[in-house]
């Protein structure tokens, strides 16, 4: 799991890199700000699956414009990258079910 949100900062830190569009590159930013701690909890032990729910939001209710320079990081948001993930941090699959039914 930390493997997984690490991976995900790193390619929006890139895509910030590469993108031309300034708004592109503030929502990125925006994502970073909020995953980071994301991160750092999970990093600690913390459990972080009642947090997932405002980050979906949070990728759910904004868009990247020039989205290419982010598609290596929006594909980590896939559902098999999420069941996975919620295995990683032992979740049972009945919950999984439940929690995927729900984005």
């Amino acid at each position: 799991m930390h493997r997984t949100l690490a991976e995900t900062i790193q390619s929006f830190s890139r895509g910030i890199e590469l993108s031309k569009r300034p708004e592109d590159r503030k929502l990125a930013a925006d994502y970073l700000a909020a995953l980071a701690p994301l991160l750092a909890r999970a990093t600690l032990g913390e459990n972080i699956l009642r947090d997932l729910g405002a980050i979906e939001r949070l990728f759910g209710q904004t868009w990247i414009i020039e989205s290419a320079p982010f598609d290596e990081a929006c594909k980590s948001r896939d559902v098999e990258k999420a069941r996975k993930l919620l295995l990683e941090v032992h979740v049972d699959e009945p919950s999984i079910q439940k929690i995927l039914e729900q984005i």
